[in-house]
């Protein structure tokens, strides 16, 4: 995962979300870089202690964060 990749991340400010309180859940998202080396389904990296999966059915520069119930909590998609 490249440091772009994290940008998309930080700029959506989940960054301002991370607490005690934060639901856990997942990361998806996908990018060119993740095309070429990843496969989809594949854990790609954290941020912030949430894990970060590939998502081949996202745009490029997408992201979906999820709590643990898979209920959607945030994207920019």
């Amino acid at each position: 995962m490249l440091r772009t990749d994290r940008n998309i991340l930080e700029t959506a400010a989940l960054g301002k979300v991370a607490n005690s309180q934060t639901p856990r859940g997942r990361i998806d998202m996908d990018s060119a870089d993740l095309v070429a080396y990843k496969a989809d389904g594949q854990l790609v990296g954290t941020f912030l202690g949430l894990p970060i999966y590939r998502k081949a059915s996202l745009a490029n520069g997408i992201y979906e964060y999820d709590d643990s119930a898979g209920t959607e909590l945030k994207t920019n998609g």
